[in-house]
């Protein structure tokens, strides 16, 4: 069991379909029960798109807020978070093209992106309570598990 209170900054994996996997920055806002949390998003909307969304979340999709690490300089098959739609999305390094660019494969929609190295941070897996760096997989093993992926060149 965590130690979450009013006001702690941390991020949501959410279940949602379409957004499994994704983790979203937000603030507690309240302890419901001893596994409900209301939090407020700080890139999510409400249906009105004015206001941040609040939504009642259980303990278990609730992570601290990741700790600021340099920008560093990823290998093919680092596991990554990549910076998308309000959102951190995790995904395997597949391509490196120089220090500051890569194919990054999203294995939910099996599709690879191109991102530069400042809209990715490495994957940290919260475990424990203490964040733990998976071990990266061989990029041909992991994509010959995938069906065929394609590149989309349009997400740097």
């Amino acid at each position: 069991m965590a130690d979450y209170k009013r006001g702690d900054i941390v991020e949501i994996c959410s279940k949602e379909e379409g957004l499994k996997g994704s983790y979203y920055l937000a603030t507690i806002v309240a302890q419901l029960d001893a596994d409900a949390f209301t939090v407020e998003y700080a890139t999510l909307l409400d249906d009105d798109e004015l206001d941040p969304l609040r939504e009642v979340v259980r303990e278990g999709d609730i992570r601290p807020a990741p700790p600021e690490m340099v920008r560093e300089e990823f290998e093919v098959g680092d596991e990554v978070e990549a910076r998308a739609n309000d959102g951190w999305w995790i995904g395997r390094v597949m391509v490196k093209l120089g220090s500051d660019e890569y194919y990054v494969l999203f294995a939910g929609f099996g599709e690879e992106v191109r991102y530069d190295r400042k809209g990715l941070r490495a994957h940290l897996e919260w475990i424990d309570g203490k964040w733990i760096r998976p071990v990266p997989v061989e990029a041909n093993r992991f994509r010959a598990e995938l069906p065929t992926a394609s590149r989309d060149e349009s997400q740097m």
